[in-house]
């Protein structure tokens, strides 16, 4: 068992990589961080989390963290805020907007997504043009879409630090050809995707790594 002031790096291959992490966080939540690969099992990871803390309904409770996936209304893409509750929104265009309030402050939010509600990203519009005169008219700002901020991908989580951070990869993904393609760093070396994915990911931790592969 790993103390406060322990600092080290654990591998393991997991036969649910997901379950794992998710209970991993449940036994530690403070200053803990989990980072998938693939944008639905971070989402089923965030689903799990929030079933066992009791949040069963479709909106963030008060005290939940949620990430903000856009700059904007004086946030960071990428930063990570508590859910303080909500007021009831504008439509904007076609797209359904809430006030929430985010770090005492409230903001404006986009929550359909794409795939589903709160997956982070903006919903398809039709007519962007009507979207952005509807936007002038109300003298709104842009809508910020946000997501559970329990378990980010690693590209959300660039800008994030933990003191503990677990890192999780269903079977299969580290085999992926997305996954293994060949990219160049900004110095010019070629490396592989994976590489990359792995050091931003285990490099937002400031002690204790666990990184988990399915098997």
């Amino acid at each position: 068992d790993m103390d406060a002031s322990s600092s080290g790096y654990e591998f393991s291959r997991e036969s649910r990589p997901v379950d794992r992490a998710v209970s991993d966080y449940l036994a530690a939540p403070d200053d803990h961080l989990l980072i998938t690969w693939r944008n639905g099992v971070r989402m089923a990871a965030n689903m799990k989390i929030r079933a066992a803390l009791g949040h069963d309904g479709p909106l963030p409770d008060s005290g939940e963290p949620v990430l903000i996936r856009k700059n904007g209304q004086g946030f960071l893409n990428g930063e990570i805020a508590t859910c303080g509750g909500f007021e009831a929104g504008p439509i904007i265009g076609e797209v359904r907007c809430l006030w929430m309030l985010l770090n005492d402050q409230r903001v404006l939010v986009s929550y359909e997504g794409r795939d589903c509600a709160f997956d982070g990203q903006f919903p398809k519009i039709q007519n962007w043009r009507g979207y952005h005169i509807d936007l002038k008219k109300k003298m709104l700002s842009d809508p910020l879409p946000v997501t559970w901020g329990y378990c980010l991908t690693a590209h959300a989580a660039q800008g994030s630090e933990a003191k503990r951070v677990t890192v999780f990869l269903e079977r299969g993904d580290e085999r992926s050809s997305h996954f293994r393609k060949a990219t160049r760093l900004p110095s010019g070396e070629e490396t592989t995707f994976a590489a990359r994915w792995i050091y931003t990911a285990t490099t937002r931790s400031k002690s204790w790594t666990t990184m988990l592969v399915g098997q």
